[in-house]
C-alpha cells in the first residue's frame, strides 16, 4: 500500500510539472503563485511536512527504506543482539577464570610437553639407554611408551609417568627457586626434599620488641602510681602524728573522741578527694551491690574510691612507711583497697625477694651439687665393676676391690643426702598452690632419679663364685655387704642389684643377723611400696602418664620382691 501511494504521488508531481507553460516567466510566476501549495508537501507514510521534493525523496530513502522487512526477521535479529549483549560479560569472566587455573601458570601443562625445559639446563640429565627402569626405589616398571619415560628436571634421573608428575619451580641451573623459577616436571623425592616442604612452624614473627615496649610503659606507669600512693601514705602518717601530739597536749589527752575522729576525716579528705557515696551503687572491684547493713560502703584513704569491706583492709601507718605489719612504731591504721595496697608494697616485696633467697632455692642448690657428684662418681664405679669382673678379682683384701668398696660407700652416702634433702624440700611450708606444686615436682623428680641410679648400686656384687673345694663352709658367694651405716641410711632402696631385686640363698640354720637383715629389708620394701602407691595416685591425678608407666613398673618389682622376702622368712614374719 505504501509503495503504491508513493508512486501515485510521484506521478502526480510529474504531471504537474509537465502541465506548466513553456514560457519561463510564466512558469516562474506560476511556481511562485503555487509556492504555498508546495509548502504543504507531506510524507505519505508519517505525514511529516516537507519543503521540497528532494527533501521528500531523501526522507523516504532514509526513514522508510526498512519498513518492508518482515517482522519475523526483525524479532530474530533482536533476540540475537540481546543474546550477544548478555553473553559478552559471561565470556569475559570465563576467560578470567581459565587464566587462574593451576596448569596455566608459566604455561606449564603437566599432562603435555614441558614448555619450560628450554629455560632450564639439561646438562645433568642422564642419557637414554635401552631396558631402563624407573629410578624410584619402590617402582620396578620398565620405561616405555605405556609407562612413560621422563627425566626429572632437577636430579636428571629417569622416572615413569606415576613418579614424575609433580611440578616445582626451578631456575636456569635446575635449582629450587620459588620466586623467579619456572614450573618444571620433577620426581617425588625432589619434590619432598625441597626447602620448606617439611616446615611445620609456618611464617613466624618476633614480637619481643613490641612486648618490651608495652611492658616498659606498664612498669613506668606502675612505678608512678606507686610513688604517688607512697607520698599520700607519708602525708597521712604526718597527719596522724600531728593529731596525736595535739590530743596529748590539750586536756591531758582527754579530747572528745568524736571531735578527733572528725578532724582526722577532714584531714584525710584534704589529702585525697573522696568519691560521693550517693553516686556509687556497686563496688568497683567485685561489682557487689551496697546495702545499709549487710554490705556497707567504705572509702579508700589512698585513692578515695567507694569500696566494700571484702575488697578493702586496714594497713598500718609506720614511721618508715614500708612495712605492712603493725609493730611498736605503728601510729595508726587506715583503710585501703587491695589495688592500692598492692601498689604501695609491691616494691618492698620485690626487694625482699631479691635480698633473701627462699629456702627451697637453697635446698635445691644443695640437691644439684650432690647430683653432680653422683653423676661424676657413678661411671667410675661402673668401670671398676667391669674391671673386677674382667680380672676375676674376688679377694676382698685386693686394692682394686677396696677402692670399689670405698666408691660404693661414697655413692650410698650421696644418695642418702640426696634423699634427705628431697624430703626436706617436700615438707617446706608453702604460701601458694604454685609453690606446693613446685616442691612436689622436685621431690618426685628426685625419687625417680634415685630409682634409676640407686637400685643397681645398693650392694657390691661378687661377680664370681668360689670353687666349692675352696669354700670351706659349703656356701656360695653371691653378694657381700659392707657393715657400714651408709647401706642402712636408705633402707628403702636396699637389696637390689643390676636393676633387679636379688634373693639371698637361705640355709636351714640362719643366724640372728641374717634374719634381722631380712626383716629390715622387708620393712623397707613395704615402705617403698606405700610411697610408690602415693606417687601413682598423684601422677594419675595430674595426668602424667609417662611417669605413671615407670612408677607402675617399679611397684610391680617391689611387690615381687616382697613376696620373695616373705617366702624366705616363712613363719618368722608375724
Amino acid at each position: 500500500m505504501s509503495s503504491i501511494s508513493d508512486s501515485n504521488s510521484l506521478s502526480n508531481l510529474t504531471m504537474l510539472s509537465n502541465s506548466l507553460p513553456a514560457n519561463n516567466s510564466h512558469r516562474e510566476s506560476l511556481i511562485f503563485d503555487d509556492s504555498s501549495s508546495l509548502e504543504q508537501l507531506a510524507c505519505p507514510i508519517c505525514n511529516e511536512q516537507m519543503v521540497s521534493l528532494l527533501q521528500l525523496n531523501r526522507h523516504l530513502d532514509d526513514e522508510h527504506m526498512d519498513t518492508s522487512i518482515d517482522q519475523k526477521d526483525g524479532i530474530i535479529k533482536w533476540f540475537k543482539n540481546a543474546q550477544s549483549t548478555i553473553m559478552k560479560p559471561l565470556s569475559k569472566t570465563k576467560n578470567n577464570i581459565s587464566q587462574l587455573a593451576m596448569n596455566k601458570f608459566n604455561e606449564f601443562d603437566i599432562n603435555g610437553l614441558d614448555k619450560q625445559s628450554e629455560f632450564v639446563t639439561k646438562a645433568h640429565w642422564k642419557q637414554d639407554v635401552e631396558n631402563i627402569v624407573c629410578s624410584n626405589s619402590a617402582c620396578e616398571k620398565s620405561l616405555n611408551i605405556i609407562n612413560g619415560k621422563h627425566n626429572c628436571r632437577k636430579c636428571g634421573e629417569f622416572f615413569c609417568e606415576d613418579h614424575c608428575r609433580l611440578s616445582m619451580k626451578l631456575n636456569r641451573q635446575a635449582q629450587h627457586d620459588p620466586v623467579n623459577g619456572y614450573f618444571c616436571r620433577v620426581c617425588d623425592d625432589c619434590f619432598v626434599s625441597r626447602e620448606g616442604y617439611l616446615d611445620t612452624e609456618g611464617v613466624t614473627r618476633s614480637c619481643t620488641s613490641t612486648f618490651i615496649k608495652y611492658r616498659t610503659k606498664g612498669i613506668e606507669r606502675a612505678h608512678l602510681e606507686g610513688n604517688r600512693l607512697e607520698q599520700r601514705l607519708e602525708k597521712l602518717a604526718k597527719v596522724y602524728i600531728t593529731q596525736i601530739k595535739q590530743v596529748n597536749s590539750t586536756q591531758g589527752g582527754l579530747a572528745p573522741p568524736l571531735t578527733a575522729k572528725h578532724r582526722r576525716r577532714v584531714s584525710e579528705q584534704s589529702i585525697v578527694k573522696w568519691q560521693d557515696d550517693a553516686s556509687v551503687t556497686n563496688c568497683p572491684l567485685c561489682r557487689t551491690s551496697f546495702g545499709k547493713i549487710t554490705n556497707r560502703k567504705h572509702h579508700c584513704r589512698l585513692c578515695g574510691r567507694v569500696i566494700c569491706e571484702k575488697c578493702s583492709s586496714k594497713i598500718p601507718l609506720n614511721l618508715n612507711n614500708y612495712s605492712e605489719v603493725a609493730d611498736q612504731d605503728s601510729i595508726g591504721e587506715i583503710r585501703a583497697c587491695k589495688e592500692c595496697r598492692s601498689a604501695v608494697f609491691r616494691r618492698k616485696e620485690y626487694n625482699e625477694e631479691i635480698a633473701k633467697t627462699p629456702p627451697v632455692v637453697m635446698l635445691y642448690q644443695k640437691l644439684t651439687k650432690i647430683r653432680s657428684a653422683i653423676d661424676s662418681t657413678l661411671p667410675k664405679f661402673q668401670d671398676m665393676l667391669i674391671m673386677l669382673k674382667s680380672k676375676e678379682i674376688i679377694n676382698q683384701t685386693h686394692a682394686d676391690y677396696q677402692l670399689a668398696a670405698r666408691s660404693r660407700k661414697e655413692l650410698l652416702d650421696n644418695f642418702a643426702q640426696f634423699d634427705a634433702i628431697s624430703k626436706r624440700i617436700n615438707s617446706l611450708l608453702t604460701y601458694s598452690e604454685s609453690e606446693r606444686r613446685l616442691q612436689s615436682n622436685i621431690h618426685l623428680a628426685a625419687n625417680q632419679y634415685l630409682q634409676q641410679n640407686m637400685l643397681p648400686l645398693s650392694v657390691l656384687p661378687k661377680m664370681f663364685k668360689k670353687d666349692q673345694t675352696q669354700n670351706t663352709n659349703g656356701q656360695q658367694y653371691g653378694y657381700f655387704d659392707d657393715d657400714d651405716d651408709s647401706s642402712e641410711a636408705i633402707p628403702a632402696f636396699a637389696a637390689f642389684a643390676n636393676g633387679r631385686p636379688r634373693s639371698l640363698s637361705m640355709s636351714s640354720t640362719k643366724s640372728v643377723k641374717e634374719e634381722e637383715q631380712l626383716r629390715q629389708q622387708l620393712e623397707a620394701f613395704l615402705e617403698q611400696e606405700k610411697r610408690l602407691e602415693e606417687f601413682i595416685q598423684e601422677a594419675t591425678r595430674k595426668r602424667k602418664f609417662d611417669d605413671l608407666k615407670t612408677l607402675k613398673t617399679s611397684l610391680d618389682e617391689i611387690k615381687l620382691e616382697i613376696d620373695k622376702k616373705r617366702k624366705e622368712l616363712g613363719d618368722l614374719w608375724p
